[in-house]
């Protein structure tokens, strides 16, 4: 059902993160126009590390990021290519620190869930709030940058040195390494209406014995 051909007909970009467990690098992998096959990296990107096996590009390794970074909307708001940003945000600070105060975790289980829930609800909040930062930056920078050069270009009565003025400002706005510089993204967070558990050891013992009986060999080392 997904392929690149399908993405450029709909003039859509599906972009990817990944973990490089030789480099410890997050990997981003971006469709229609990467070297690597989309259903391989879509594996790798949603496949649970230990459970599914690692994609291997050219001697490395490469498998969810998750585990170092949840929530790639920091990545995507300063490749600056989208006027908006709608971002499902998973896990919310308030309600999943506000979960069962008193609740204890009795086994290796449910500790893990709990880590990678509070994990991602960490990720999500401080890309969150990064991306904002960063949006609210870029609105200052370009005002600036389409005010500055006029308003000090004014202040000097010789035309030559007026225009020469106006070109050397415009022209280090320009040279800036400033993320965002051509415009940013509005934010759109979207949030649960109750807390959620994070799903990695949640399978259902019927489904694992149906997939196990079709021969699936993720299924097989599941007890």
């Amino acid at each position: 059902h997904l392929s690149e051909d399908k993405l450029i007909k709909a003039g859509s970009r599906l972009t990817f993160s990944c973990l490089n467990l030789q480099t410890g690098r997050e990997e981003i992998s971006t469709f229609p126009g990467s070297p690597l096959p989309l259903i391989d990296v879509l594996g790798a990107a949603f496949g649970v590390p230990g459970l599914t096996a690692p994609l291997r590009v050219h001697h490395q390794q490469w498998t969810d990021a998750s585990y170092v970074n949840s929530f790639m909307l920091r990545h995507l708001v300063r490749d600056g290519a989208a006027d908006e940003v709608w971002a499902i945000a998973t896990s919310s600070i308030k309600t999943v620190l506000a979960q069962a105060p008193r609740q204890r975790y009795s086994h290796w289980r449910a500790v893990a869930a709990r880590g990678l829930q509070l994990n991602q609800a960490h990720d999500v909040w401080r890309g969150l709030s990064e991306a904002r930062q960063l949006s609210a930056a870029a609105q200052a920078h370009q005002f600036v940058r389409a005010q500055l050069p006029d308003r000090l270009a004014e202040k000097i009565s010789d035309p030559i040195l007026r225009e020469r003025v106006r070109e050397r400002i415009t022209r280090v706005f320009d040279q800036t390494t400033f993320p965002l510089k051509s415009r940013a993204p509005i934010m759109h967070p979207l949030t649960p209406s109750r807390p959620l558990m994070a799903s990695t050891w949640r399978f259902h013992r019927a489904e694992i014995d149906t997939a196990q009986q079709l021969g699936y060999r993720d299924a097989q080392v599941m007890t």
